[in-house]
């Protein structure tokens, strides 16, 4: 059992150590947060197989299950004709999301929520103190840069190829809006936290604190809106937290809403705020994405079997998708590149059933919160949070960002598993009793 808890904290400290080792030696290594793969596919398979074994698989509702094999069935699929980027989502995304749940249901929040706090104030210390570095080198190599404000610095280095250094800040922080989503779900999680774990509630604030510097130096404006948007939702929940702890869930909330806040006092970020070009980028993306899926690709060419091929494989690109990376790899030569919409991604690679399954786990979970949790804080949270990783998905959400962190899949079904109702009944026994 003890190895079992060391093995879980890989999970939540996963974001700090895939970057700085993306951060410290992308020079070095091609993909060095690759290496976590083994570590990370081992800590899922252990811990799903065990508990599937156990009594928890009762607990979970069948339909989250069935909306999971959904999910799976076009990564087996594609596994076996090879597709080893399915094998990665399968484990790193569709597991992680199941295991989320799970976590949820054992009521354990209090083991995961710190070391990720801890590991979210490394990563964003981190990525401050690299932004300071390269801010620094770009003023002593760059003389225009001398007269730049804070927010023309942050919008300039937002942008690394139009400078010509090799700068820490980009590296640190990855994707910028997949950054800013896992903030987005990792402060909502820490929300839920805050509301059950009294004694810790200073680390979570703090954590808290640093992701909304790093939002606000990312600069991912979808992020700094649906963090905002949940901020003010989490003021209206006041209603429903006890008195002792009004002021600590005030202060995290106003925390939340604090990036969008600065962004817009801030005149180059504000005049920022209404260009809209990117946008249009990823509409002729879009387009491009559904003419790609729209071709077959894989269809045979010769005999009869081609001839059949031709008929069949569209079908099957429909319903089962052309497989993780494929399109990225065929469009542009980068299985990262994606459509910046989760779930265009998800049927161009997955096809309809993977969409389906999505759908399922979305639509359920909400129907349950309409039903069953609107006296529930956590359920609330919850189902808010599914609410804003729809939002960032038609804008740029990964359950396996970048192929590489769990993470993202992680907090999402944890949260699903909260929008359910799945935390232990002692767990809220014990937690009423405290408050």
């Amino acid at each position: 059992m003890f190895a079992l808890k060391l093995l879980i904290l890989a999970l939540p400290l996963e974001l700090a150590v895939a970057q700085l080792m993306h951060g410290l030696f992308k020079d070095f290594l091609p993909a060095p947060a690759l290496l976590l793969h083994p570590l990370l596919a081992l800590v899922v398979v252990l811990i799903v197989s065990r508990r599937l074994t156990r009594d928890d698989l009762k607990r979970q509702d069948s339909i989250v299950l069935m909306a999971v094999v959904l999910l799976a069935i076009p990564c087996v699929y594609h596994i076996a004709q090879g597709n080893w980027w399915d094998l990665r989502f399968l484990l790193l995304g569709v597991g992680s999301l199941l295991l989320g749940v799970m976590l949820a249901g054992s009521g354990g929040i209090r083991f995961v929520a710190r070391p990720l706090a801890m590991g979210l104030i490394v990563w964003c210390v981190a990525v401050v103190l690299a932004f300071v570095a390269d801010t620094f080198q770009l003023l002593d190599f760059h003389e225009g840069a001398r007269h730049y404000s804070l927010d023309q610095l942050v919008l300039a280095m937002r942008y690394p190829d139009s400078i010509d250094l090799d700068l820490y800040y980009p590296k640190l922080t990855g994707n910028w809006n997949k950054a800013s989503n896992i903030i987005v779900l990792a402060s909502m999680f820490l929300m839920i936290a805050i509301y059950r774990d009294r004694p810790a509630r200073p680390l979570f604030l703090t954590a808290m604190a640093t992701m909304s510097v790093v939002s606000v130096l990312s600069y991912s404006r979808g992020g700094m809106l649906v963090s905002a948007g949940l901020g003010c939702f989490n003021l209206l929940l006041l209603l429903w937290i006890p008195q002792a702890d009004r002021r600590s869930w005030a202060l995290a909330a106003l925390v939340m809403i604090l990036p969008l806040a600065v962004s817009f006092c801030l005149p180059a970020m504000r005049v920022a705020w209404f260009d809209m070009s990117s946008m249009d980028q990823r509409m002729v993306l879009a387009y491009q994405a559904i003419e790609f899926e729209a071709l077959g690709l894989g269809a045979g060419s010769g005999g009869a079997w081609g001839a059949l091929m031709k008929v069949v494989q569209p079908v099957l690109n429909l319903l089962l998708g052309i497989g993780v990376g494929t399109y990225g790899e065929k469009l542009v030569g980068n299985p990262f590149a994606g459509t910046h919409n989760m779930f265009l991604d998800m049927f161009i690679a997955g096809g309809l059933i993977q969409v389906l399954g999505l759908l399922v786990l979305i639509g359920y979970s909400w129907l349950v919160v309409l039903s069953k949790g609107l006296r529930s804080v956590t359920q609330m949270i919850g189902g808010m949070a599914i609410l804003a990783v729809v939002v960032l998905a038609f804008r740029e959400f990964d359950l396996n960002y970048l192929g590489v962190l769990a993470l993202p899949a992680l907090l999402f079904g944890w949260l699903i598993g909260e929008a359910l109702g799945h935390p232990s009944g002692a767990a809220m026994a014990r937690h009423r009793e405290r408050v």
